[in-house]
């Protein structure tokens, strides 16, 4: 994080354990830090260690300016709990990045899904190459559904 914003928060969720499930090219237990939270100096970084659906249900979004959710969930399962859970607060400028958006079947199907079932219009705002790695800004609500 920068020290530029002295306001800016980072909130990260994670289980600390890896993949609850083997998927694709993943294993179960992949990216697992055999449960430790990171350490940070950092007052403005929170961590919440848990699975998504223990976690995000009675966690609640600090004031902001602009929402950013960095979704590193991987699976298509998590990765439709989070957008569903935080569908409330997803609103017109919430940026949304996603950093495996060339596995069709997890992170795409799941961002597919959820705009269909939302309401939301998104635009692209930023993408590498290989389109792995893309940002999306929310730009409202469909006029009629």
């Amino acid at each position: 994080m920068s020290s530029r914003d002295p306001g800016a928060i980072l909130h990260g969720f994670d289980s600390f354990e890896g993949l609850p499930e083997e998927s694709g090219p993943w294993t179960k237990g992949q990216f697992g830090t055999n449960g430790r939270i990171p350490h940070t100096e950092d007052p403005r970084v929170r961590f919440f260690k848990g699975w998504f659906n223990e976690v995000l249900p009675t966690y609640s979004l600090p004031p902001h300016e602009v929402l950013v959710i960095n979704m590193d969930a991987d699976l298509y399962s998590s990765t439709i709990f989070v957008l569903r859970q935080l569908r409330p607060n997803i609103k017109q400028g919430t940026l949304i990045y996603f950093d495996e958006m060339n596995h069709p079947e997890h992170e795409p199907r799941a961002f597919d899904e959820f705009i269909a079932e939302s309401g939301l219009k998104f635009r692209v705002v930023s993408a590498d190459k290989t389109l792995a790695f893309v940002m999306f800004e929310c730009i409202g609500e469909v006029a009629e559904r």
